[in-house]
């Protein structure tokens, strides 16, 4: 019986006739061509979690969310539980080790080292990525040109968490628009986090489009959610603003953990020991007819129709290019204009022809 010069046993594994496998071309062991693995050469190995069911050693892992919520705040306490080995928020033993931190968005010495002192961390475990040195010349991070100058940071800090806050602002040139970019990007990474073994954490802020679902909403490419495989969103409780939650929204490593709800004040932020019930979309409003953002959106539209056209009729292409530049949606645009009764009336040329469409308030909402 024949063995390939991979050590496959081609003749039972491919069912053929041992003449006719002798015939088939073969490629020089280091040529170019198909890199293969057999499963039953690769050992079973179970997750090593970092934070149980939430984030996974060797994994990517994403905070996603609208911006202020506390997505970096929950980062700063994870950072800082780390540090010290704590236990997690629900109870879970904690993984003692340094962190590495890329950080782009908030002030080292008056917002990101007063956090983590005050979640009890030890700043002499957190070391910060602040930039890479080319030629003798100090230039900014990027994932597209830097992954070994991360893994050499990782392997000489020891740190068993990578925080990249938030993960927009390390892409390089790579459009986040662009699936077949990011993938490029988050591939290699991804394979970075499982070698070294260390937990790559990434915040990701929200699109605006409350109507998409949480996962398609990171940043604005699916390829962000795709490549993680387990991702948290952060927001406000809709019906006590001053809570927020942290709810799971994918899981590939195993079950959904509970969500949990948190608060910020001046002390820094505090866990609630109870979990809390109910489904990521559900939990945060988002998603929904009626919830909390869409409200927000609805309002916002009404304000921006009614100081418009204070003044008078408004022609209707003037207001939607006015609309889009404040980011209000078309849909939701016009769902305030039928709520508000706003009045559509075409003016007309010299020679009587119709011409441009214009938006007045009703007499009831005129001054």
């Amino acid at each position: 019986m024949k063995t390939d010069p991979m050590g496959v046993d081609t003749f039972a594994a491919s069912g053929m006739k041992e003449e006719e496998l002798t015939a088939l071309p073969r490629k020089p062991l280091g040529g170019d061509g198909a890199v293969l693995v057999r499963l039953a050469d690769v050992a079973p190995e179970p997750i090593t979690w970092l934070w149980p069911h939430h984030l996974a050693r060797g994994k990517l892992g994403l905070f996603i969310g609208d911006p202020g919520t506390g997505k970096s705040t929950v980062m700063s306490d994870i950072v800082a539980r780390v540090t010290r080995g704590a236990a997690w928020p629900d109870g879970a033993p904690g993984v003692d080790g340094g962190a590495l931190w890329l950080t782009a968005e908030d002030g080292l010495a008056d917002t990101v080292r007063p956090r983590v002192d005050r979640q009890g961390g030890d700043a002499r475990r957190v070391y910060i990525l602040r930039a890479v040195r080319l030629d003798g010349v100090e230039a900014p991070f990027t994932l597209e040109r830097d992954l070994p100058a991360l893994e050499h940071a990782l392997v000489s800090t020891g740190a068993v968490i990578a925080a990249i806050d938030p993960l927009s602002a390390y892409l390089g040139s790579r459009d986040s628009y662009k699936d077949p970019e990011i993938r490029g990007i988050l591939t290699p990474l991804a394979t970075l986090a499982e070698r070294l073994n260390v937990a790559v954490v990434a915040v990701l802020h929200l699109t605006k489009d409350a109507q998409r679902r949480l996962l398609h909403r990171a940043q604005g490419s699916i390829a962000f959610a795709a490549a993680a495989r387990t991702v948290l969103a952060v927001g406000e409780d809709p019906e006590r603003p001053e809570r927020r939650l942290v709810v799971t929204v994918k899981n590939n490593l195993g079950p959904h953990a509970p969500a949990l709800a948190f608060r910020i004040d001046d002390h820094g932020l505090s866990w609630e020991a109870a979990p809390v019930v109910g489904s990521a979309e559900r939990l945060l409003a988002v998603d929904l007819p009626g919830s909390r953002s869409e409200r927000r959106e609805r309002e916002t539209a009404l304000a921006f129709l009614r100081r418009l056209l204070a003044e008078g009729a408004v022609a209707s292409k003037q207001i939607e290019a006015d609309a889009k530049g404040n980011g209000i949606a078309q849909r939701t645009l016009w769902r305030a204009k039928a709520e508000l009764g706003i009045i559509s009336d075409r003016s007309r040329t010299s020679d009587g022809k119709a011409a441009a469409w214009y938006w007045a308030l009703p007499a009831t909402e005129a001054r």
